[in-house]
């Protein structure tokens, strides 16, 4: 016939470290019939890790920057392992952002039982990343190939301001009597922004727009500026203007000198 064993095994038994266990049968016709047999078993590894995030489940971060997810891990199975940490991206876009983010994983070396082992996911910001735009950084905790569980970690984009004249393809020779001077306004922020515009320094006359239409992120626009030379400017003289440029808070303040 075929009879079945059932073996339990301590919990401090290493895993993979071979061992005989031997059976034995006595017959029930008379006690010196005995029959024993040996066979080698070993304990099946237990893949198991206690993962902690040392910082913030919540991050406020800005384009371009690179962000370390630092995550620590103690090895409580029953066999030295590694700790794959697998990262996955969810983004929420805000308008028309479509900036593509990145995130590299990373893998411990072999970590013995009961010690720990430091890790860390580091996430690529997108240069143009738009203000308010959301990523959910879903870390999986994996080891030869097993999901044991997983870190949430959320990146909000903050706003960034900036502004610059491009005075490419620029007409800059301007008549005597005073004429609009068309210029190229570049947004180098990430949120949507109403322009403010002010002479900066003291030099020709000019006359700068009074508002301007809500700029959306890294956008551009046009700025129309009367220029009228002084009096007694001689042809071919070369004046600089200097034109104040920021977001309606002064944020992102540049001051602009166009020849």
């Amino acid at each position: 016939g075929v009879g079945r064993v059932d073996v339990s095994l301590s919990q401090e038994i290493p895993a993979q470290v071979p061992f005989v266990l031997e059976f034995s049968w006595k017959s029930l016709g008379g006690e010196e019939i005995v029959h024993s047999t040996s066979i080698l078993i070993q304990a099946a590894p237990s893949r198991e890790w206690s993962v902690n995030n040392s910082g913030s489940e919540n991050l406020s971060v800005y384009p371009g920057d690179e962000i370390a997810i630092n995550l620590s891990g103690i090895n409580l199975g029953n066999a030295p392992d590694t700790l794959t940490l697998e990262p996955f991206l969810f983004v929420q876009h805000i308008g028309s952002d479509d900036t593509v983010w990145s995130a590299l994983p990373s893998t411990s070396g072999i970590v013995e039982i009961n010690q720990s082992t430091n890790g860390s996911v580091t996430v690529h910001v997108p240069d143009e990343a738009w203000q308010g735009t959301e990523a959910t950084v879903m870390i999986l905790h994996t080891s030869n190939g097993y999901a044991l569980g997983h870190t949430n970690v959320t990146l909000t984009v903050e706003q960034t301001s900036g502004w610059k004249l491009n005075l490419t393809d620029a007409q800059l020779e301007i008549d005597p009597a005073g004429q609009n001077m068309t210029l190229k306004l570049e947004h180098l922020g990430n949120g949507f922004e109403v322009p403010y515009f002010s002479k900066a320094t003291a030099g020709w006359n000019i006359t700068l727009p009074d508002d301007h239409s809500e700029m959306s992120p890294y956008g551009t626009d046009t700025l129309v500026v009367f220029v009228k030379p002084p009096s007694d400017a001689v042809a071919g003289e070369v004046g600089m203007i200097s034109i104040r440029i920021s977001d309606d808070n002064l944020a992102g303040l540049v001051i602009e000198e166009v020849p």
